[in-house]
């Protein structure tokens, strides 16, 4: 799933998409790491450098505005403000229910949603596709 590379060309472009949600990943939404390196802990404190490691809220998926789709990642805030919920409960949730279920909650409310979102494109390095760090985002009531 590749966005038009005649819409979107270059890596940190500034863009604004129209479209719904298609799909949501089910990847942990917590991660911890190292404010230091950066990097992934798992725990809580990094290993590397003995300190305390932070707390880091993602959610990502794919939005669709009828002629191509594009992954979005929306975080801290913008990932709370997308499920109606601050992290401590997302947090709570999953312990209690499990991850598939919070999944499910949110699904059941995201994937009608027809959504105005501003951000960033960046290339995944990973598997070089074009993606969209989400600065701004309004779920609309009706296709404009």
């Amino acid at each position: 799933m590749r966005w038009k590379k005649e819409w979107i060309n270059k890596d940190k472009e500034n863009i604004s998409i129209k479209g719904y949600f298609t799909r949501l990943f089910r990847k942990d939404p917590i991660l911890r790491f190292c404010p230091k390196c950066k990097k992934r802990v798992e725990g809580e404190k990094c290993t590397i450098h003995n300190i305390e490691s932070e707390k880091l809220i993602i959610l990502s998926g794919i939005i669709d505005d009828g002629t191509s789709s594009i992954i979005v990642n929306f975080f801290r805030q913008d990932a709370e403000k997308l499920v109606g919920m601050k992290e401590e409960e997302i947090e709570e949730v999953i312990k209690k229910e499990g991850k598939d279920s919070f999944y499910e909650s949110i699904e059941q409310r995201l994937l009608k949603g027809f959504f105005k979102i501003k951000g960033t494109v960046k290339v995944n390095d990973y598997n070089n596709t074009l993606e969209v760090t989400v600065h701004n985002f309004k779920e609309l009531k009706e296709v404009i």
